[in-house]
């Protein structure tokens, strides 16, 4: 019904934020948590997901949710062809393991006594890949020439800032000439690797906080880097990417729209209401979340005319009336679904669902999502950020025990002092966001990487 022009979305988001470099970094493993939370968020204000199959058969909770229907509806959005699992052997996961025994962790997968049950498991998913055209290779494209391309586009950005404050300019370009030397003696070196060792070069005396800035840049890079060289196989589709939101590849989102001068102003935008009460865990059920996804369902039309009239009130104030019943309407949905799949409520944790739109100045409140808080409860915050709306996680414990089945908030006001910031975008908690990149952009950067 409502296109991606009338939302602002992608039609497809490239998920960085499985990335097993992020996880390593800080010490923990992907769980069903991350996984699920990444999921609901998705169908509710995201879009289509394009997921590494390696970011998930890496983790025994990844394995769990391919396999295990139960524990997360990533099968059922499979099936109902929102999620796209990008493969290098063709989505034969059941033989990634024996494929690569070279990696630690599947050479003990292979010689576990689970290993046999799980293989079953994993074929009969490869069944449902291949039944619903699930699986996009990862196209035949040089990767390392685009990862220089964009480390270099973002030392651009970061000269501009004086760097943080933490390289001096010798030192900046003095990484640089290590970098490329390395990347061009052999292209098809792992480029995060390259730059990894490149800045931990002795000669360089980085500190630790210029190299947690160069760290998380690595990421980044890499994210935007994949996500666009998906492209190749289809020129002509949107493509976004889950990653961080900072200034650095301001040039490759779709342009700001922020808001039009006769459009709404931040605090006008409406926002679905829903229960105190409400649990994310409601909303897991892949039955229920399918039916997001499902055009014609009252959830799916709901969803994107909801989505269609935000965008039309920042480019119109006069459309504010359409959005605000836009809004009631589809958080009433929302919170009726959720109560229809309510389970275990005696044990259940508390949530707190919250939408609000922070706009392009929103940036610097950080619409992002916290790994390092992953363990707690959620809500859900939207905003219209770089021209797309994203739909990002923040969360917090709530204290009462007691359901509160009719007790609504406003999220501005309930949770204004609650909000994350991000002083320094490249620093402090990471945060994860649903970025639409320009097309223009992403085509150019793949017009301009080797194919082997």
């Amino acid at each position: 019904m409502s296109s991606v022009e009338e939302t602002g979305r992608a039609d497809i988001y490239y998920v960085g934020s499985f990335d097993d470099e992020i996880l390593r970094y800080e010490n923990r493993s992907l769980n069903l948590d991350i996984i699920n939370d990444t999921l609901v968020q998705a169908v509710l204000f995201g879009g289509h997901l394009l997921i590494g199959d390696g970011s998930l058969m890496h983790y025994s909770d990844g394995r769990l949710a391919l396999t295990d229907r139960t524990a997360s509806p990533l099968i059922d959005l499979i099936e109902a062809n929102y999620v796209t699992i990008y493969s290098r052997n063709g989505g034969r996961l059941s033989e990634m393991p024996l494929e690569m025994q070279r990696i630690p962790t599947y050479r003990m997968l292979v010689n576990d006594h689970v290993w046999p049950e799980l293989r079953s498991n994993l074929q009969e998913l490869e069944i449902i890949l291949r039944n619903k055209n699930a699986v996009e290779a990862w196209p035949t494209i040089n990767l390392g020439p685009g990862f220089k391309r964009l480390i270099e586009l973002a030392f651009e950005q970061l000269e501009r800032r004086g760097f943080e404050g933490h390289l001096t300019y010798s030192q900046a370009e003095r990484l640089l000439e290590i970098f490329k030397s390395r990347i061009n003696s052999d292209p098809r070196l792992p480029a995060r690797t390259v730059w990894k060792e490149s800045y931990d070069a002795p000669e360089l005396r980085l500190s630790d906080a210029a190299k947690s800035l160069l760290h998380w840049l690595g990421i980044e890079t890499h994210h935007y880097n994949s996500a666009m060289t998906s492209s190749h196989n289809h020129p002509s589709r949107r493509v976004g990417v889950v990653t961080r939101y900072s200034y650095l590849f301001d040039g490759l989102r779709v342009p700001s729209m922020t808001r039009a001068l006769s459009g709404a102003s931040v605090s006008e935008l409406p926002m679905p209401r829903v229960p105190k009460s409400m649990r994310l865990s409601n909303l897991r059920d892949g039955s229920l979340l399918s039916e997001f996804t499902r055009f014609g369902s009252d959830l799916y039309t709901e969803k994107h005319k909801y989505l269609a009239a935000v965008h039309a009130a920042l480019m119109d104030r006069n459309a504010l009336p359409d959005a605000r019943l836009a809004a009631d309407r589809y958080g009433a949905l929302i919170s009726g679904a959720a109560t229809r799949h309510d389970r275990d409520e005696a044990t259940a944790p508390f949530l707190n669902v919250f939408h609000g739109f922070l706009g392009a100045a929103g940036a610097e409140l950080g619409a992002m999502m916290p790994h390092h808080m992953l363990a707690k409860p959620v809500g859900t915050i939207c905003a219209p950020i770089a021209g797309g709306l994203v739909s990002t996680v923040y969360r917090r414990y709530i204290q009462s025990s007691v359901p509160l089945a009719v007790d609504v908030f406003d999220p501005l006001e309930d949770f204004k002092e609650s909000l994350p910031t991000l002083s320094e975008p490249l620093q402090g908690s990471q945060w994860f966001a649903f970025l639409p990149l320009n097309m223009n952009a992403a085509s150019d950067h793949v017009g301009q990487l080797p194919v082997f």
